[in-house]
């Protein structure tokens, strides 16, 4: 293997346990606040280690927590359904209604630092591919439901628990308060926002996150920077009328929501940074001898920074007012979620790098820094430990992805998981280590 790549971790029992684990969680995808069996499911594995405190349902949500984005209630009460039938309602129902989600702790020696690590669980509403050249697919885990894991939560779950199974033989060789949080509804819900309200996250003094893929090569990101991003959903409200017969006496919705698509789409670019306009999700559900009473869309903005990003968002909205008094139509706007960007510390960064090295792993395939034009959550988590002086870091565990993130042939080199733990203790021990 060329010398600029994270060679392949080497064949273990843990790797192995991480296969299997990941495989599992591959085949039972559910969607964000919806991941009722994916929860009890990381509780079974914490639950046999013992040593862990675990703390789950309702009671681990703030009092006045923000949760975006919720299913319908129909799509919630499917899997919460589907959940009962495997563990018995006795056991999930803390978490009825959403409040997905665990928070694990354990407390290692006397003293020492808070320490959490970060784990999303959530799948995306995506059909997998059926095709025999991909893997999960040939190798019968492929998705049983209508939902996919294409963005590596899976891998991410496997991880978090391959840690906690480490920590605890481990125990004895950390001072620390280890938290792992496995967080729901990072895929469009803000769970990183919800849960950097809890109240251990404030006490935090270190942060650590990861994610697999990213880049379509195996390396290592010590710091991995995101986007901010918002996103609205946008109704323009006009008046219908019979297109053929008098067009003249209707205010045509659907002329105003394409001409205001196209507007944003040409916004200029900033600058001072990376930026991206664009819309998806457009319905308009006039015949077309109807002119359109109502037409809808989603716009997302994003920029490098909050600030470019608020300059983005302005300009777009702007051009959604424009688009409605050209056409004489209503209009109004829905804000859906607002990601924050984060800054990794810098001693946070190296550290990930000596870590790294020390595993062997090649210096030209260690990378200090990257800005990823996609968007994240733990943000939110990153930013409120850093803001009441702690340290916090993004890893990126890249790898190819054979088809790219969001895709129906997503996958990754599960290896890298194997990697990930690797760096996540190596990372514990220069923090908490006891001195031989």
């Amino acid at each position: 293997m060329a010398d600029d790549l994270v060679p392949p971790h080497k064949e273990t029992r843990d790797l192995l346990k991480l296969q299997l684990l990941r495989r599992e969680f591959h085949e039972y995808p559910e969607p964000m606040w919806a991941e009722f069996w994916t929860t009890y499911r990381i509780i079974q594995e914490l639950q046999e280690l013992e040593e862990w405190d675990i703390y789950y349902g309702i009671d681990i949500y703030p009092k006045k927590e923000y949760r975006n984005n919720l299913p319908e209630e129909e799509v919630m009460e499917h899997y919460y359904e589907h959940a009962k039938t495997h563990y018995g309602i006795g056991k999930i129902e803390g978490m009825h209604g959403g409040y997905t989600g665990v928070i694990a702790h354990l407390k290692m020696g006397k003293g020492g630092p808070k320490i959490g690590f970060r784990f999303d669980i959530d799948a995306l509403h995506l059909h997998e591919s059926e095709d025999q050249n991909h893997k999960p697919t040939r190798e019968g885990f492929r998705s049983k439901n209508d939902n996919m894991h294409g963005c590596g939560h899976d891998g991410h779950i496997s991880m978090g628990l391959g840690l906690a199974r480490l920590l605890t033989k481990k125990k004895k060789k950390l001072n620390a308060d280890i938290y792992i949080y496995f967080q729901p509804g990072e895929e469009g819900g803000l769970g990183g926002s919800v849960f950097s309200k809890h109240k251990t996250v404030k006490e935090l003094d270190y942060f650590i996150s990861a994610h697999l893929g990213l880049v379509d090569t195996r390396k290592i990101i010590c710091g991995v920077e995101f986007m901010a991003s918002t996103r609205y959903k946008v109704t323009f409200e006009g008046k219908a009328a019979h297109a053929g017969v008098a067009p003249q006496e209707g205010q045509n919705a659907l002329l105003a929501a394409a001409q205001a698509t196209t507007a944003i789409h040409a916004l200029p670019r900033h600058g001072d940074g990376a930026t991206r306009a664009g819309v998806g999700d457009f319905h308009s559900y006039s015949p077309s001898n109807v002119i359109s009473e109502e037409a809808t869309f989603v716009l997302e903005v994003r920029g490098e920074t909050m600030e470019i990003n608020e300059e983005m968002e302005r300009k777009a909205l702007n051009v959604i007012k424009g688009a409605a008094k050209m056409n004489n139509v209503g209009f109004h706007y829905k804000n859906v979620g607002t990601y924050i960007n984060a800054k990794n510390t810098p001693a946070m960064r190296k550290m990930v790098k000596d870590v790294a090295k020390e595993l062997g792993i090649p210096s030209k395939a260690i990378i200090d820094t990257q800005l990823l034009m996609g968007s994240e959550d733990a943000t939110y988590l990153m930013r409120e430990v850093t803001n009441k002086g702690g340290k916090a870091v993004f890893v990126g565990l890249g790898c190819p992805t054979y088809g790219g993130h969001h895709s129906s042939k997503f996958d990754f080199d599960e290896d890298m998981m194997a990697w990930g733990v690797d760096i996540f203790w190596g990372m514990a021990q220069r923090i908490a280590g006891k001195k031989k």
